[in-house]
């Protein structure tokens, strides 16, 4: 869990760097709209687009954990299925080995970036 969590962080922040992130954008909206409401002495105003902002990076922790983990699982269970097909093969069982390698694949060319 404690990688999953610095990988999290870490697609946050290659996130937050990118000079083209919509989020980014976002986030500085928010962050000069929060600025501006202190300087005009709305406190609760700008009380709420600060938490707006925090709450917004702890979204996008959660988000990028939660992919990992879904990669994790995908990764396990193709690596599973490479294991039987591997195991088929072995029996003889051909057909059944070439369907399971061809199902790996399939999902593997599903995945973006792949």
């Amino acid at each position: 869990e404690e990688r999953i969590s610095r990988w999290a962080w870490k697609m946050v922040y290659n996130e937050l760097k990118r000079p083209d992130s919509k989020i980014v954008r976002e986030l500085n909206q928010l962050y000069a709209m929060a600025d501006a409401a202190a300087k005009n002495g709305n406190l609760e105003e700008s009380r709420q687009l600060y938490t707006d902002i925090v709450m917004a990076g702890q979204m996008m922790f959660e988000e990028a954990s939660q992919f990992i983990r879904e990669q994790i699982a995908f990764e396990e269970k193709m690596k599973q299925l490479t294991v039987e097909a591997d195991d088929a093969f072995k029996q003889g069982e051909l057909e059944k080995a070439r369907k399971m390698w061809q199902t790996v694949v399939d999902e593997a060319q599903k995945v973006p970036g792949i």
